[in-house]
């Protein structure tokens, strides 16, 4: 997705858990893997690279009780947050404000925002989100056979994205859902996995569950369904957007 479609639903997530939602810029932190290109989609995108990310994002940009972690100096998104620093700042000021606070706060509302990117990309792009344990790819299968792929993203990018995150963050159903941020990461875990294709096996969900510190909550299913409320959303809004289009360049 475009950065500004990865922030705007972030932010819905984050209000959902009752967090910051400044934090939704950090939904594009993952970013960084696009330089150098073979790393793009692979380096930053892993779920299991949430906690790193967000280390890192400390370091750079700050944290709301003061504690920075110490990192070894040449980890990867360490290097290029600095060097891309003021491109974040550029992206946070647009979309969030010049009277906010980048700084991040513990818990898990940082880790929320950060792995959403790869959740959301799925609509977009196929994502090696349970690298390194398996390489297989999560995306929106059955949403692209509905719709001409190509025409689809092209679409997206050039003309649709402004106008579908506004009629998706506008839906009803997030006003009848509260979770916390901890429970809405493991449920995005256990989405992403259904997305996979092979599925990842069981063992490689609770291996990601572990490293990103929820294998000990009960899986809610009133956060699957409010995760399917959010697909089914998405999904009906992308598809009307490239039929529409579609429809308008028949019309000419």
């Amino acid at each position: 997705m475009d950065r500004f479609s990865h922030i705007a639903l972030a932010k819905k997530l984050l209000e959902t858990a009752g967090e910051r939602p400044e934090l939704a810029y950090m939904s594009i932190l993952p970013l960084v893997d696009g330089e150098p290109s073979f790393l793009h989609r692979l380096h930053s995108h892993p779920l299991v690279k949430g906690p790193v990310v967000v280390d890192c994002a400390k370091v750079v940009f700050g944290t709301i009780k003061g504690h920075v972690p110490t990192l070894n100096t040449d980890t990867f998104e360490l290097r290029r947050f600095e060097q891309e620093k003021q491109q974040f700042i550029d992206a946070f000021n647009e979309a969030i404000g010049t009277d906010k606070e980048m700084a991040i706060d513990d818990g898990y509302g940082a880790l929320l925002s950060v792995i959403s990117h790869s959740y959301f990309d799925t609509y977009n792009n196929a994502v090696q989100a349970f690298a390194p344990y398996e390489s297989y790819c999560a995306g929106q299968y059955e949403m692209w056979s509905k719709v001409d792929y190509f025409n689809y993203r092209i679409k997206w990018y050039q003309e649709t994205a402004p106008s579908v995150r506004n009629k998706v963050v506008s839906e009803k159903f997030w006003d009848n859902y509260s979770f916390t941020a901890e429970e809405l990461v493991k449920g995005m875990v256990n989405r992403v996995a259904s997305f996979t294709r092979p599925r990842v096996s069981e063992e490689t969900i609770k291996r990601v569950e572990h490293d990103l510190g929820v294998s000990h909550l009960p899986y809610n299913k009133k956060v699957e369904e409010f995760y399917l409320n959010l697909e089914e959303t998405l999904e009906k809004h992308l598809i009307e957007s490239v039929n529409e289009t579609e429809n308008i360049v028949v019309q000419l």
